[in-house]
């Protein structure tokens, strides 16, 4: 880089000397001629020089804000820099693509628990909301009256038990999300699980006169691994939905397959089924495919979100297929318990 330099000044020199020389110029004029010439040779050498370095002095100066400099990789290059600005620039380019994924994974979860909080809010909000309403008509004369006080004091208990059902609900998520439960596994018989599931939601089956069938293939275990009580919340939380959204006179129907080393179990109904477009979604906490709808039949709209939770918990997955007004099929998987 200097020897570029000084030969350009002496060319510049030369050709100040000459033009010097050939107008017998002035002492004013040579040191005019002299500093023009000096600025046109500053410029060129600015524009070769500096055009050429630029890009790589950036890489350096970002390199040099680094955090972790201890990254940098020094070889002597052409320049005698003790930098390889091909592998400097490569690193650059990851630390910052690393950041912008940082920076898009804080801004996701930021979004996530400003959506998550709005949602917590107002599905708190309802039911303490109608709770107060009946309390203060209750205060406000009803209390006397024999028809309104019965009526609005179960409407307030079941407002307040769907309180309850919502706290318990997110309490269940946060406690599977925190690694809290361990895998504590044991063989699970398939069979009796899901009759006593279907014992304990009967009187909910009958209100619509659904029938409630398990079957299953000959010859199977029916035994799988899993925490008993979540894998029944599981079933539970699928047939009580499928009673929900059923249509009257229907079935609720739990099938078991077994499929190499896993069990197959499929929840079936001939309901009201989900639109296409919300299948997506359907697994999302406090998604509800019709919200009205679904806050008149009570519930947390945590249920669904709540077995996804579990699944991943024993490492398995659940899909879901359905055709609108002729009903949906849930289905997931478990280890199967073999030689039992």
């Amino acid at each position: 880089m200097s020897s570029i330099l000084i030969a350009m000044i002496i060319s510049m020199l030369l050709l100040a000397l000459i033009v010097i020389n050939i107008l017998q110029a002035e002492t004013y004029i040579v040191f005019i001629i002299f500093l023009i010439s000096f600025l046109v040779s500053f410029i060129a050498i600015r524009f070769i020089l500096f055009r050429h370095l630029d890009r790589r002095f950036k890489i350096i100066y970002k390199l040099i804000n680094r955090s972790d400099k201890s990254q940098l990789t020094r070889v002597n290059d052409k320049f005698g820099e003790n930098l390889t600005f091909d592998i400097a620039e490569n690193d650059v380019e990851e630390w910052l693509s690393q950041k912008n994924e940082e920076q898009l994974a804080l801004m996701k979860q930021e979004e996530y628990r400003r959506e998550y909080i709005g949602n917590v809010s107002h599905e708190l909000k309802t039911p303490i909301f109608n709770i107060q309403g009946f309390i203060q008509t209750l205060l406000q004369g009803g209390i006397n009256d024999d028809e309104v006080n019965i009526k609005f004091l179960q409407r307030a208990l079941n407002n307040a038990e769907r309180l309850q059902t919502i706290v318990e609900d997110l309490d269940t998520i946060s406690h599977i999300e925190s690694g809290k439960p361990e895998k504590d596994f044991v063989p699970i018989d398939l069979q009796h699980l899901s009759l006593d599931v279907f014992e304990d939601l009967s009187q909910k089956a009958k209100l619509k006169n659904i029938k409630l069938i398990f079957k299953s293939e000959e010859g199977i275990s029916r035994k799988v691994w899993g925490d008993t009580a979540m894998i029944r919340q599981v079933i539970t939380n699928l047939v009580q939905n499928a009673i929900k959204y059923g249509k009257e006179d229907g079935f609720v129907k739990i099938r078991i397959y077994e499929v190499a080393d896993k069990m197959l179990i499929e929840i079936a109904d001939n309901g009201i089924g989900i639109p296409e477009e919300s299948l997506p979604k359907l697994f999302e906490r406090f998604y509800r495919v019709d919200k009205g709808r679904s806050r008149e039949m009570g519930g947390s709209g945590l249920g669904l979100s709540i077995v996804k939770h579990i699944l991943e918990h024993h490492n398995q997955t659940i899909q879901v297929r359905s055709t609108k007004e002729e009903g949906s099929v849930f289905s997931f998987t478990l280890d199967l318990v073999k030689n039992e």
